[in-house]
């Protein structure tokens, strides 16, 4: 086996391990502040840290365009493809108006 070959099944592991930890952790926020925020604002902001960990953990960089063209006034739908497992964190982190 090559180093790097290891180093990448190491940090897949490290990803895999931080991302039940932070779910755990996160997971648990999200339940608490929800009790004292009925906007669901602050469990969209707990959501949002989430997606951020995961995506700083695995090293991942996002790069956002056409953000201007939101008008957070209005309503969208937001529809992800799924090809990647990373669409659910990388919306949450990235997509800086309140969404359900």
């Amino acid at each position: 086996m090559k180093v790097s070959d290891l180093i990448y099944y190491l940090h897949t592991a490290f990803i895999m391990i931080w991302v039940v930890v932070v779910i755990i952790i996160f997971g648990t926020a999200t339940i608490v502040v929800s009790f004292f925020d009925k906007k669901g604002i602050l469990p969209h902001i707990v959501a949002r840290l989430w997606g951020q960990s995961i995506l700083f953990a695995s090293r991942t960089h996002v790069t956002v365009k056409g953000f201007s063209n939101i008008d957070p006034d209005k309503p969208y739908i937001f529809m992800p493809n799924h090809m990647s497992n990373f669409d659910i964190p990388v919306i949450l982190a990235h997509l800086k108006v309140q969404f359900r």
